[in-house]
């Protein structure tokens, strides 16, 4: 059997820090494909049951796949700069 090995390019953010960059397919995300597919196969109760996670979550995954492994990717909620200032200026 063939052992995948996954790399994860770091890049650094406005401070320093290494971070995993967003092109970069991730174990994550081939786990919550793999959640999905099965979702989308078995139904959402049977892959609640075998994944361990809530009806919810895989609902989320679910509503955000567009058949694209990268749409399963994290998205920050963090406010950036200009959403900060346009909340102060209000």
């Amino acid at each position: 059997m063939e052992a995948s090995v996954i790399a994860i390019a770091l890049v650094q953010n406005k401070k320093g820090k290494p971070q995993p960059a967003m092109d970069k397919i991730t174990q994550d995300m081939k786990y919550r494909l793999s959640l999905v597919k099965y979702a989308l196969t078995h139904g959402v109760s049977k892959a609640s049951r075998k994944y361990n996670k809530s009806r919810s979550y895989i609902y989320f995954w679910l509503k955000r796949y567009d058949g694209d492994i990268r749409s399963l990717a994290y998205r920050s909620r963090k406010l950036n700069h200009s959403q900060i200032n346009t909340i102060r200026k209000i």
